[in-house]
């Protein structure tokens, strides 16, 4: 008999799944990179971790951690997100047998590290670009921790073109 681990297998079906899309909450917008990824587990825990004006959310589930989303505040309108987005990208944690590296990009702005994984916010451009992530700075501790349910029905999907 074959022993089938379902965690796995919805971990392995979300990092290959890619449907993006913008959800409007209270207090601010989400741009998801895993459409509905908070209904893909039974038990994780989310983290958002601040990289320059917006919040990376990082999805914990077992002992894997994915880039799920970006949070930006509600200062910024659904044409302020789109041009952001058209001129920067985020790294987590991507790693080669050469380094740590953030593909497409033109130049590193922003790179912290969370639990020791880097996160890197880059402007678009064609290069691979490797960096040291040792002298990025630790965040984890200056993080307050607190549980906190949010109801995504609540949310208003945006179309974005």
């Amino acid at each position: 008999m074959d022993i089938i681990d379902i965690a796995n297998l919805r971990m392995e079906k979300m990092v290959h799944k890619v449907e993006h899309y913008l959800r409007e909450f209270d207090d601010d917008y989400e741009y998801c990179f895993i459409k509905d990824y908070e209904l893909l587990f039974d038990e994780f825990k989310s983290q958002s971790i601040q990289v320059a004006d917006c919040f990376v959310t990082l999805l914990e589930v077992k002992d894997k951690t994915f880039l799920t989303s970006l949070l930006f505040p509600k200062s910024y309108d659904v044409f302020d997100i789109a041009r952001w987005l058209d001129s920067h990208t985020v790294s987590y944690n991507n790693r080669d047998q050469t380094g740590f590296f953030v593909k497409n990009a033109g130049k590193i702005i922003e790179a912290v590290k969370f639990k020791g994984a880097p996160i890197v916010l880059a402007t678009r451009g064609k290069e691979k670009l490797y960096y040291d992530a040792d002298p990025l700075v630790e965040v984890t501790k200056r993080y307050e921790h607190f549980t906190q349910i949010v109801n995504t029905a609540d949310a208003n999907s945006i179309q974005m073109i």
